[in-house]
């Protein structure tokens, strides 16, 4: 047993009082401090709490970039749309069409895995608000496969052709329609984008505007960047939840010129595809343990001053000691008034009973004295004195009489210990027991002390060497005494 107790860390140790009400030196200039610290530390451990309840602490996000093969993509929102700007002609009209949508799906081989998405099927399927002239393909999925180029969706428009498509409007329209000025197409892209402080996906709106041209092809390429967008909202534990999202685009444009038109004739025509380069995004948001840090640390860093007040203490603790010491060997210290400079500065001036004192004569006899009590407080000076004392005593007192002290003590008064006794038996028995007495003791003779009392037990090495030689002196003189007693016999 005794092998495992010694494994303890939380022995407790004894700790002798300093004085009778505390274990501890404490000032008010430490208890402010302390007040001060615990104050601080508690507003700011609520502030931080308010932060984090509020959703307010910016969380920790990190990015990566990754090359990423074979990921399909499906979006249901309407991430892509086209608006015909400047015209009070409506183009996409079913009985007078003048720019006929179609879209293309393209493989890694290019033709050979082409899938034609034809403009009846656009308008069964709704993707045209003739209102407000914006067309919207909708259900779009992408996929990044291999080759220069991967899966893709191409999006034109043609100018409505009689032997190609129905319901055409007449040429003079189609003339009136291409003429008008400021005749523009906007594109509009939308990608999402992770708001940390409201904790939801925003939509974010990227628009271009191109001019249209009857006898030119414009093209642009769109290529949309994927993000796996990985979210931990766990206040305690993590809790991560993963979403794709097309956070990025890029943007390639060029006009085509009349070469193009023979393979495919398009007035506007969008490529839209995706990268093979992702993004990895970790959203962390802070948890409680480490908020408890953070206050822990700031915490930690104002305890920085108990340092100070931790040195000012002991050096406080210090001078109250060795002026209880002197006031011990000299009863009237106690009664002087020292005057500091903040209390714990160099002493300016010294009062007795309403009168200065030479300031320079104390300083010199207050210097020594403090010397000689930091000695009597250490604990080699305690021991030394106490054998000197038990020296003296043993001089005084026979050996045998002293060796009966160790069987001496104070008995105890167990009459409470009996049982039940009748109240005459109790005041019999308490009649009889012994009730120690203390009487006070007063000495009658007047002792005279002087300033080498103070100093008396203290081992210095010359006095020790002083002390030795009267020690031998006085055995000479003794066995001289003892040969003279023998030659008179």
């Amino acid at each position: 047993m005794e092998f495992i107790a010694s494994f303890d860390k939380f022995g407790a140790i004894y700790k002798p009082k300093l004085k009778q009400e505390s274990n501890n030196y404490k000032t008010v200039l430490g208890g402010i401090i302390s007040i001060m610290i615990y104050l601080i530390s508690f507003l700011y451990f609520c502030y931080k709490i308010l932060e984090f309840g509020k959703n307010e602490i910016n969380p920790i996000q990190s990015i990566a970039y990754e090359y990423t093969e074979n990921l399909t993509i499906s979006d249901n929102q309407d991430m892509l749309s086209f608006q015909i700007q400047g015209t009070k002609i409506n183009p996409f009209n079913k009985s007078a069409q003048i720019l006929v949508p179609m879209m293309i799906f393209q493989g890694t081989n290019v033709w050979t895995d082409s899938l034609f998405y034809g403009y009846e099927d656009i308008y069964n399927n709704q993707e045209i608000d003739f209102n407000t002239q914006i067309y919207s393909p909708k259900n779009l999925s992408l996929q990044n496969g291999q080759g220069d180029y991967p899966h893709r969706i191409l999006i034109g428009l043609q100018v409505c052709n009689q032997y190609q498509h129905k319901n055409c409007a007449n040429e003079e329209i189609i003339d009136q329609f291409f003429n008008q000025n400021n005749l523009l197409i906007k594109t509009t892209v939308i990608t999402e984008q992770y708001n940390s402080f409201k904790r939801n996906i925003n939509n974010m709106t990227t628009e271009l505007d191109f001019a249209i041209d009857r006898n030119s092809t414009f093209y642009q390429r769109i290529i949309m960047q994927a993000q796996l967008l990985q979210i931990d909202e766990g206040p305690l534990l993590p809790s991560i939840n993963s979403k794709w999202i097309f956070s990025d685009l890029q943007v390639q444009t060029q006009s085509l010129g009349k070469g193009f038109k023979s393979d495919l004739d398009a007035v506007f025509l969008t490529e839209l595809s995706m990268s093979f380069v992702t993004q990895r995004k970790v959203v962390q948001y802070i948890k409680v343990s480490q908020v408890l840090a953070d206050v822990g640390s700031i915490f930690s860093s104002l305890m920085l001053f108990s340092i100070i007040i931790s040195s000012l203490n002991e050096f406080l603790m210090e001078e109250e000691l060795l002026q209880q010491v002197i006031g011990i060997y000299y009863p009237q210290f106690c009664q002087l008034q020292f005057k500091r400079f903040f209390n714990f500065g160099p002493i300016k001036e010294v009062r007795f009973k309403d009168k200065s004192l030479n300031l320079e004569q104390f300083l010199q006899f207050y210097k020594k004295a403090k010397t000689i009590a930091k000695n009597k407080l250490t604990i080699h000076s305690s021991i030394y004195q106490t054998s000197r004392l038990q020296f003296a005593i043993q001089g005084l007192i026979a050996r045998e009489s002293l060796k009966k002290l160790n069987f001496q003590g104070i008995k105890l008064n167990l009459n409470y210990v009996s049982t039940y006794k009748s109240p005459r038996e109790n005041q019999i028995c308490q009649s009889k027991s012994s009730v120690i007495e203390y009487q006070e003791i007063e000495d009658l003779v007047n002792l005279q002390f002087t300033d080498e009392d103070f100093d008396l037990f203290e081992q210095d090495d010359h006095k020790q060497n002083e002390k030795q030689q009267i020690v031998e002196d006085n055995q000479v003189q003794q066995l001289n005494l003892n040969d003279i007693q023998q030659i008179d016999i």
